[in-house]
Order: C-alpha cells, then structure tokens, then sequence
C-alpha cells in the first residue's frame, strides 16, 4: 500500500456556463487500467462536449437535466439519490474520480437519475451517441467498459444486501470499504483519504440516523476499526475488516475474485 499522504498532505453557473474542452477522459482511462489487462485506449476527445467546474454542492436533477449527456468524474465526489415514498432520501450509489455516474444512459438514452457533486469536483460532459460509436469500433475498451460497470452493479448488490440483512456496525464498514475502493480505483492508494460525506449523507446510504452513524464511528474508532482525522479516514486492518464481512471487489485487478 502507498505511504501515508495523511490529511497533512468554474463557479456553480447554470446553462452552459463554466464549460471548456477538455481533451479525452484520463481519469476514466486510469480507471479501466485497473482491471489490469491490455486495453488499447481509443481517443475518446470527440465524445467530450466540456467539463464543469463545481465550488459548492450542486444536484442535478433527474427532471431538469435534459437527458443528454453522460457524467464523468473527473475530480472529487459524487452520489445519486432517490426519494422514497414518504420523502426520505436514500443515496444509491457513490462515485469516485473517472466513474461515469449516469452510465445506463449509454444505452438507454431515457435514463434518469439524481445526482448531487461534492464542492471541488470536476465532471466531463460526454455525449453518449459519440461515446457508442468508439466503443462500436474498439472491441476491448467496449468489453473492459462492461467488466467495471458490471462490477460496480454486483458491488451495488453487495450493499444492498448490507442494507437488508447486516447490523448498522457492519453496513457503516461497508459503505467505508466501498469509498475505499472507489479512491482505489482512480488511483488513490493512500492509507489515508477523504472522508468527503457528511455524517448525514452517511446516514441517508447505510440506512441510519445521523446520531447512530456518530455513536457506530466511534465504537469503531474505540475498536481499532477506523481512526479519523481533520476530514480523512484511515481503515488500519482493511483486509481484516474485508474477510470478516466477505467484502468482495469484483474487479480483476484486484485479485481476479474481489479478494486480494
């Protein structure tokens, strides 16, 4: 694992305000390389209308955002969100630098979803009609594509299963695993990384109240599970923490079976 890089280590505009070119999609690149297989990468320059720059948390609404573009990662956080039936949030999903957070859209153009971006993020606007077309004449970008999305979908599973089944001390350890993998796959290695959510946010995914999220933290800081600070988390027995829960990966690059 990497050394400790420790905690001491465009405007929020409507429209198409605060959108410059941007040339390809090298953090999503960075991320398919972790399946560890050879890809040849084609030039995926065409399929990027701009990139946008967040400062603040910016949602984008499922009803509102034109069902045009595809949404990479580029920079900081992300998660989508629903609202159950008596108005409460749930967070479905969490993306990390070089996810596509909207990736159904590549086949089904209708999709729609929720997002909210953290402050500091960036996103690469793709078209997704583009994108299709690379991908129709790259046979193994295509393929290693399906592979982490696939991934991300049985890891969704995983969570869900959490959610349904596991006590809240072990679904708040999934969701820690799950960010840990997400900043792994964009190349992140640290020991420790942004916690980057907030103790409502947590809340809102492992299906718990703010209160019991701060009270399951800090048994698992008394525990020797978890230690935090100024903003970063740190899992000093990750690998343990995974073989307790069966946490799986799901990707090749990181031992074939999800397990290292």
């Amino acid at each position: 694992m990497a050394a400790n890089a420790g905690p001491n280590s465009t405007a929020n505009t409507p429209g198409n305000r605060g959108l410059t070119a941007t040339p390809g999609l090298p953090q999503f690149a960075r991320r398919l390389a972790t399946l560890g297989e050879n890809i040849a990468f084609p030039d995926l320059t065409p399929a990027v209308i701009g990139r946008k720059s967040i400062e603040t948390v910016q949602p984008i609404w499922a009803d509102t955002d034109g069902r045009q573009s595809m949404y990479v990662l580029e920079e900081g956080l992300a998660y989508s969100f629903t609202f159950l039936p008596g108005g409460k949030r749930h967070i479905d999903d969490i993306f990390g630098p070089g996810a596509i957070c909207n990736w159904p859209r590549l086949r089904s153009p209708d999709y729609q979803c929720n997002l909210m971006l953290k402050p500091n993020s960036s996103l690469a606007l793709v078209d997704p009609a583009r994108f299709g077309e690379i991908l129709k004449s790259n046979v193994s970008f295509a393929a290693a594509l399906r592979r982490l999305e696939l991934a991300r979908t049985l890891r969704n599973s995983q969570r869900i299963r959490a959610l349904i089944s596991l006590p809240a001390p072990h679904r708040l350890s999934i969701f820690l695993l799950d960010l840990r993998e997400e900043y792994r796959l964009s190349g992140n290695e640290d020991d420790w990384l942004p916690l980057g959510f907030t103790q409502e946010e947590i809340a809102d995914l492992a299906g718990m109240t703010e209160v019991h999220v701060n009270r399951t933290l800090a048994k698992m800081q008394e525990a020797g599970e978890l230690t935090r600070r100024a903003g970063y988390f740190c899992l000093p027995n990750a690998e343990k923490l995974e073989a307790q829960l069966d946490y799986r990966r799901f990707t090749s690059g990181y031992g074939g079976d999800g397990h290292d």
